[in-house]
């Protein structure tokens, strides 16, 4: 019996303290008025009960909302980091096309002076399955093209072709050990035999009373092979002689940097020698020379 009345003496109570505040509020009474003792006493005990009330209210709109910004906000830098990555992805991908007009619009000036039929390709590959120094494009006899035609860029030389398929074609550089390439020196016109040295420079031999510099512009000579006259080959970087004193040894640094070219020209000029060669002992032989060199006796 005694736990029934407890029971619903905490409901009443329960209710009265919800229930009071509102009364409270409703009431004309204020505190500041002379009123009966018994509503100020009772003003008196619940306006601790009041005060909690809009002190828990105040504090739980201040959270609900602190949270409902903080929500929007991370919503917000999630959505901003979104379009920071779209705009920055568009931007890498308008400087990639502004570089790649630029070298095109170079590759158009070159082909406006140039009286000869040429081939834009692509560099597929720094490296390919073949014993030389070489870069593989993306044209082949799809476009016309023949071992030994000359390869440049927009700055100078590059190699020329060494071996076709249909849809690409191997291009020996310039800097390959078994690379030779008649030049001469722009300044003065003396002319000489360049080779590769495997190592991203060439060397020239000159007989040792020859004109040369350091910085001297070295160009092809236009004599033997495929390559008109006044290409630029690379600039002259170190001078020494040869053991007997008698000739100069020319090292340059090539003019094109074979690392980062991305687009290459391809001279439709036959190299006589290389018809001369394939009318001999046929069209494969340049395929015979790779196999060989390819061989571990090689």
């Amino acid at each position: 019996m005694f736990g029934f009345k407890k029971k619903h003496f905490r409901l009443v109570m329960g209710i009265a303290a919800a229930v009071m505040p509102f009364v409270f509020f409703a009431t004309p009474l204020s505190p500041w008025q002379n009123s009966g003792r018994v509503l100020m006493l009772t003003q008196e005990f619940i306006y601790p009960l009041e005060y909690l009330w809009h002190t828990v209210g105040h504090r739980g709109h201040e959270l609900l909302s602190t949270y409902a910004v903080l929500v929007g906000t991370a919503q917000e830098n999630v959505q901003l980091k979104k379009e920071n990555f779209l705009l920055r992805t568009r931007m890498i991908d308008y400087e990639h096309q502004l570089q790649e007009a630029n070298r095109l619009r170079e590759m158009l000036k070159f082909s406006q002076v140039s009286s000869r039929e040429i081939t834009v390709a692509e560099v597929v590959g720094s490296t390919s399955p073949t014993p030389f120094q070489s870069i593989r494009i993306s044209r082949g006899s799809n476009e016309q093209l023949r071992v030994g035609m000359p390869v440049i860029a927009p700055q100078g030389v590059v190699g020329k072709i060494l071996r076709v398929g249909y849809a690409f074609a191997d291009v020996q550089l310039l800097v390959d050990s078994n690379f030779h390439l008649d030049v001469m020196v722009e300044r003065t016109r003396i002319r000489g035999v360049l080779k590769g040295l495997s190592d991203s420079r060439c060397r020239l031999l000159l007989h040792r009373r020859a004109d040369i510099k350091i910085g001297d512009v070295i160009v092809t000579s236009g004599m033997s092979g495929s390559f008109p006259k006044g290409l630029v080959v690379g600039a002259v970087v170190r001078i020494s002689y040869d053991s007997d004193n008698v000739a100069q040894v020319v090292t340059l640094s090539p003019q094109v940097d074979y690392h980062r070219i991305e687009e290459v020209v391809v001279m439709h000029a036959v190299d006589p020698s290389v018809e001369t060669i394939k009318e001999t002992v046929g069209e494969a032989w340049m395929e015979d020379v790779i196999s060989r060199r390819s061989s571990p006796a090689h």
